[in-house]
């Protein structure tokens, strides 16, 4: 049996043997945060968008989170996953650039609309799924990996963590675990080129739908080999050159992600955070010099948003963004994308300069010659947000009632039915 073999091996065994008896706090933080976001993004109009699109072929029985019409279960899943991520204020696993959560709670919610769940089911499933997640994506995506920079992570991976979380859920033995694993790869799918547009936004719905397709697909019947996953022809394999399977294999990577503190792309948020600690007049302000990592100036280098998907991973408006109103570092962006003209003469005077000593949470801002640096960005595997910050931020972004009252239950109550008490909260 090859390494390779062997890490699918074992991960086949962490889906099917995990039940965690105590589920560590950040898994409740992490749904909290899903909660907030998608109850936020489920009004925009890109949502609507897809919805209308979906009805124009068929309708089913099933309500998206915080909509009214009536969807197939997988199409519930694609849209509330496209809600928790449309704002891009969603969760990050910095080191490979992935947004676990999102993905797998909506499928795992798409589930218990038809299958009742208690809390703690619907955890363990969340902390086998995002941690599948975390793991393939360290070996396909690790600076190590030598794979190319323009695969979006998350929809390559997440349609197996999907798989991983619903397979844990209707109790798959190991051949089922992993033609789940095998079909979910052949549907990965995602290119960094998306990002600057809507469906920047959309490749992680699609992988979660992926995912829940691929997963319903088995527990039918279908069967796929494994060797889809950790063959020589399989997708890690034609992703990745060298994959890390030693650091993938250490396990708990899931805990080094962090709910967002930023409703920007994550090449922004040492460059938010610098700039928030600087006491500057931006009137004053002759000319900036940013030094970034390769990917965050390969990936965050556009002078000229468009529209308010290009703004969410320009560094340019961002800086700019943020030096006008240092308030704009926490509300999201909408459709209604603007560039000031104040803002406009900032991004006139930045430099955007590679500096390959750095990582992707390091940064060096340069003012009127004046240098400032910062190293481990909020929501950065060395700071990722807490759970106060994380209850604060829900508490911004949400208008229901009795938020008080649902999170003390959310945290300390033992619930029996998740989805009933989420849309009982909610209405």
């Amino acid at each position: 049996m090859s390494e390779l073999e062997l890490f699918g091996e074992e991960l086949v065994d962490f889906i099917e043997k995990t039940d965690l008896q105590k589920i560590p706090e950040f898994f409740y933080d992490a749904l909290l945060n899903y909660l907030g976001v998608t109850y936020l993004g489920a009004s925009h109009p890109a949502i609507t968008v897809v919805i209308n699109t979906l009805l124009e072929d068929h309708q089913g029985t099933y309500q998206p989170f915080n909509r009214k019409e009536n969807l197939s279960l997988a199409d519930v899943a694609l849209i509330d996953c496209f809600s928790s991520a449309v704002y891009a204020y969603d969760d990050i696993h910095f080191e490979t650039t992935t947004h676990p959560c999102g993905i797998v709670i909506s499928a795992i919610l798409a589930f218990a609309r038809k299958e009742q769940l208690s809390i703690n089911e619907t955890l363990n499933a969340l902390y086998i799924g995002m941690e599948t997640e975390c793991r393939l994506a360290t070996v396909m995506f690790d600076k190590k990996a030598e794979s190319k920079s323009g695969w979006y992570t998350s929809g390559i991976v997440g349609g197996l963590a999907v798989a991983a979380a619903l397979s844990h859920l209707y109790k798959f033995d190991r051949k089922k675990i992993k033609s789940a694993l095998a079909l979910a790869s052949n549907y990965a799918s995602g290119i960094r080129g998306s990002h600057g547009s809507m469906a920047g936004s959309f490749i992680p719905a699609i992988a979660c739908k992926n995912g829940f397709i691929a997963t319903m697909l088995v527990k039918n019947g279908i069967t796929c080999s494994f060797a889809s996953l950790v063959g020589e022809n399989g997708l890690i394999k034609q992703i990745a050159a060298k994959p890390a399977l030693q650091k993938a294999r250490k396990g708990q990577l899931s805990l080094n992600t962090s709910c967002k503190p930023y409703p920007y792309g994550f090449i922004s948020f040492s460059a938010i955070a610098l700039l928030l600690k600087i006491d500057i007049d931006y009137r004053i302000i002759d000319k900036i010099i940013v030094e970034v990592s390769s990917r965050v100036k390969n990936l965050g280098s556009n002078f000229s948003p468009q529209n308010m998907y290009d703004g969410l991973v320009s560094l340019p408006y961002i800086i700019g963004h943020i030096l006008v109103d240092r308030k704009n570092g926490y509300l999201p962006l909408n459709n209604n994308f603007i560039i000031s003209d104040d803002e406009q003469e900032i991004i006139n005077k930045i430099v955007i300069k590679e500096n390959s000593k750095l990582s992707d949470d390091e940064i060096y801002i340069s003012i009127n010659d004046k240098k400032y640096y910062l190293k481990d960005a909020p929501g950065s595997v060395n700071h990722p947000m807490t759970h106060d910050e994380v209850i604060n931020k829900f508490k911004t972004i949400t208008d229901i009632k009795n938020k008080e009252e649902f999170i003390e239950k959310l945290y300390h109550q033992d619930i029996t039915d998740i989805y009933q008490f989420i849309i009982e909260n909610f209405k």
